[in-house]
């Protein structure tokens, strides 16, 4: 058996070069500049255009945890958003109530609105998918 590098940016490129039609990647926050390296690869698919794509995702990955990248047929991007945040001053964790969550999510909508998304959703799972067609 042949072990190859674990290369996510050479993975998704191959996948969109048709090799494949559906895949999911998770990129950790410290992985955010794989995803922009990806994102920036894929350039133009149907709708999807990379750099409104990467400006958008730019402006709000500070509320982001984690993010998956693939397709489902066509571009696919999930988003994990913080549930809180720590203060390392009282050692406490804070959670975000309703309130905050929904304003978070709409602060993502408002960011891939200018980035022609097909379909906008919240998951139940409250991760939210962004598509392009």
């Amino acid at each position: 058996m042949s072990d190859y590098p674990r290369d996510k940016v050479a993975f998704i490129k191959i996948g969109f070069n048709d090799a494949c039609c559906e895949f999911i990647v998770k990129f950790h926050r410290t992985e955010f500049d794989d995803l922009d390296k990806v994102l920036r690869n894929i350039q133009e698919y149907n709708e999807f255009e990379h750099v409104k794509v990467r400006k958008a995702f730019a402006s709000i990955k500070d509320l982001v945890r984690e993010a998956k990248f693939g397709r489902e047929g066509s571009p696919v991007l999930y988003l994990t958003l913080n549930r809180g945040w720590y203060n390392p001053a009282n050692g406490e964790y804070k959670t975000f109530g309703v309130a905050e969550m929904t304003e978070m999510i709409g602060q993502v909508r408002r960011a891939f609105s200018k980035a022609r998304c097909d379909e906008f959703s919240v998951m139940p799972d409250g991760s939210i998918r962004i598509w392009w067609d």
